[in-house]
């Protein structure tokens, strides 16, 4: 698509269809740049959230025609209702975003792209894990094979147009105290740390079953650092290490060690690789949030690491260091859904380096057999770079 086509398709009436992943209204809003929206809803509580969530990205009301949920199976009575409508009617140029929508809707619009012959009529469909959207175009009823091609056309928004604040919101969440995007700078001293730090780790099985005693209660760090059998040729000192996570100190320490070390190497990824980081918005820790809607300022949730993707999907890791029962793996997977919708993707990162040796202890072993039985994503630290790049590429390349 060229960038005169997309002008074009920009001046169109843009039709939305309400739904809880409002991110799939909110790109080709964006996209394309559209001034003239119209909102299609209903009377269910639920859809006047969703949309409540939509007007408080764009700080303005929608218009919006509203139909009673039973309606929606009535595709004569959609039709009607739709064609008689003004501003649709006054329209010369209407895009159809049908992402969102449930079949008889849908039907019902392309029953009117051909029958409303006297405008131009785009229907797109949005594929937010691949990063596409299809597009077709009709005139006087006909799609127009030749001269449009909107068959996988890639897009992606960038920081000024999508950030995490808006990501969140378009699902119901506040972020209280936005973090720092880890992509742009910060964590230089985590980095220089962990560069040296990770080697050793990876190398040594004895040092990732040392550290798990950390977790304990009662556990005295410094005691445990001065157990770690760190080889002759170790680029740190016992020393060194203590004074770096003298931080962790009354804390179940290994979980906040395997999250930084997790974040030094998506970061490295990230750095190493041009077309990872071209399609990446940003990377945060430790995000805290809590709902919109609510006046209550309590967090319900906080997610250990963030990705936020150009195409709109949030990548939720969640670092295990010890126990997780099957229904916290099914919450995580839960949580990222509830975040980010069908664009969600949870994944766990564990305190391992292989997948077939180095077994660290039994609760690590059943806390990555919980997180399979639930569906959710596994990735040992060594595979982190791979696995990202891996899963970017198979999805947004």
């Amino acid at each position: 698509m060229n960038e005169e086509q997309k002008i074009e398709i920009g001046n169109s009436l843009y039709i939305m269809l309400s739904t809880q992943n409002q991110m799939v209204n909110y790109i080709p809003l964006k996209y394309f740049g559209f001034q003239n929206i119209l909102n299609i809803t209903t009377d269910d509580d639920k859809n006047e959230n969703w949309d409540k969530n939509f007007q408080k990205v764009l700080e303005e009301e929608l218009p919006f025609i509203s139909f009673k949920y039973k309606e929606l199976t009535n595709i004569e009575n959609l039709k009607e209702r739709l064609s008689d409508n003004e501003t649709i009617e006054n329209a010369s140029s209407i895009f159809w975003n049908i992402t969102g929508g449930q079949r008889p809707f849908v039907l019902a619009v392309y029953d009117l792209v051909k029958e409303l012959e006297d405008k131009t009529h785009y229907l797109c469909y949005l594929e937010g894990n691949s990063g596409q959207m299809q597009i077709m175009k009709f005139e006087k009823g006909i799609q127009d094979i030749q001269n449009f091609d909107g068959n996988n056309l890639d897009y992606k928004l960038n920081e000024n147009e999508l950030n995490l604040k808006i990501a969140l919101q378009l699902m119901g969440y506040n972020i209280p105290k936005l973090p720092q995007n880890l992509q742009k700078g910060g964590f230089d001293e985590e980095k220089e740390f962990y560069n040296k730090f990770y080697p050793i780790y990876k190398e040594h099985p004895s040092i990732p079953v040392s550290l798990t005693k950390s977790n304990q209660n009662g556990s005295d760090l410094d005691v445990i650092i001065d157990e770690l059998n760190l080889p002759q040729t170790s680029s740190l000192t016992k020393e060194e290490i203590k004074i770096f996570w003298s931080k962790y100190k009354n804390k179940k320490s290994f979980g906040y060690i395997l999250e930084d070390m997790a974040i030094c190497l998506l970061l490295k990824a990230i750095e190493k690789n041009p077309i990872i980081k071209s399609q990446l918005i940003g990377l945060y820790a430790s995000t805290k949030i809590n709902h919109m809607s609510h006046t209550s300022n309590e967090i319900i949730d906080e997610f250990d690491i963030i990705i936020l993707t150009k195409h709109g999907q949030i990548l939720n890791f969640e670092c295990k260091s010890g126990k997780m029962t099957g229904d916290v793996a099914k919450s995580t997977n839960y949580s990222t859904y509830a975040i980010s919708g069908v664009y969600g993707l949870p994944i766990l990162i564990t305190p391992m380096v292989k997948e077939d040796s180095n077994k660290i202890n039994d609760k690590i072993t059943k806390a990555i057999a919980a997180a399979e039985r639930a569906k959710l994503p596994v990735w040992h630290l060594n595979e982190i770079a791979n696995k990202l790049k891996e899963h970017l590429n198979n999805n947004h390349v």
